[in-house]
């Protein structure tokens, strides 16, 4: 079994790159670098149930994978955001029974 630091960068290595993916919108880059993340997800998992009290320096790594994670959160939400708002959200302007244009969910 490989040490919590080395998963851990592994792991900060892998969310950087679904952050650049993100960025580029890149979607087959971000569903790679997601894919990877999956399959070292359990691994992680496996390690921190054997891990005792974690070091300084695994501290230090799990704050930076909070902030990519939350950076790469922020980028998701911002391109959603985007994409809704340049494709009318989802809703395509309909008639009602009154004859007036309106929004639809459909």
């Amino acid at each position: 079994m490989r040490d919590l630091s080395e998963i851990l960068r592994d792991f900060i290595a892998i969310t950087e790159g679904q952050v650049e993916s993100a960025r580029g919108l890149d979607a087959e880059g971000l569903n790679e670098s997601t894919d990877f993340r999956k399959e070292l997800l359990f691994e992680l998992e496996v390690a921190m149930k054997t891990e005792r009290n974690l070091t300084n320096q695994e501290e230090e790594l799990v704050h930076e994978l909070r902030e990519l994670d939350a950076r790469l959160e922020r980028i998701l939400t911002a391109g959603l955001a985007t994409f809704e708002v340049l494709t009318g959200g989802g809703q395509a302007p309909v008639y009602n029974h009154e004859g007036r244009l309106t929004r639809s969910s459909t």
